[in-house]
């Protein structure tokens, strides 16, 4: 599972540098992807490690 969540987090720093790459040439639509990246980069860093939901709420897989 650490494997999958390094992999995402790889992914969404790729996604956000590719966003401001292509700003220019997509009129500024790929910063939506930037934005996105980043708000989910922000929540992971965020989240306690080994939380699985992210709504604060008690789960029974905790």
């Amino acid at each position: 599972m650490q494997k999958v969540d390094i992999g995402l987090k790889v992914l969404a720093g790729l996604a956000a540098a590719g966003g401001i790459i292509f700003a220019p040439f997509t009129s500024g639509a790929s910063l939506t992807l930037t934005y996105a990246s980043g708000a989910y980069l922000l929540r992971t860093m965020l989240t306690p490690r080994g939380q699985v939901n992210y709504d604060n709420r008690r789960s029974s897989f905790n």
